[in-house]
């Protein structure tokens, strides 16, 4: 994550609950924010949820998914962002970020949805307005 985010250091937990695939947390600090785009991130079948710590910079995140950009103005912290990696989820902050981001396989979500005996999620659609709102199909 350090690399995708263009940061030095970005420390990380990896959970591996016995037979259930892992999770990934990871804690980005910037002082100097995101001023560029952020690298594209190894295609995968998994998800990506950020929760801020701090709000969007004066000016707006910018963020792109599936090369479409999208602008949030206000970004609040504890806000929520879930991205489907496989839609290519790319950003820039000029201000200062401190984000916790959470790392979840495709395959953990089944094993979830496997265990509460409901439907498998076929697809996470991501709609960027005022706010960010995903479907769950």
């Amino acid at each position: 994550m350090a690399q995708y985010f263009r940061l030095a250091r970005a420390p990380s937990l990896v959970i591996r609950p016995g037979s259930k695939p892992h999770i990934a947390i990871t804690h980005l600090v910037s002082e100097t924010g995101l001023p560029e785009r952020t690298a594209s991130i190894r295609a995968g079948t998994s998800v990506r949820r950020l929760y801020p710590l701090t709000p969007a910079a004066e000016r707006g995140c910018d963020i792109w998914v599936d090369d479409r950009h999208g602008s949030h103005q206000a970004w609040p912290a504890g806000g929520v962002g879930i991205y489907d990696l496989e839609s290519n989820p790319r950003t820039r902050n000029p201000g200062p970020v401190d984000w916790v981001h959470y790392h979840l396989p495709r395959a953990m979500l089944d094993a979830f949805t496997d265990d509460a005996e409901a439907s498998r999620i076929r697809t996470l659609e991501c709609i960027h307005a005022v706010s960010t709102q995903c479907c769950i199909r």
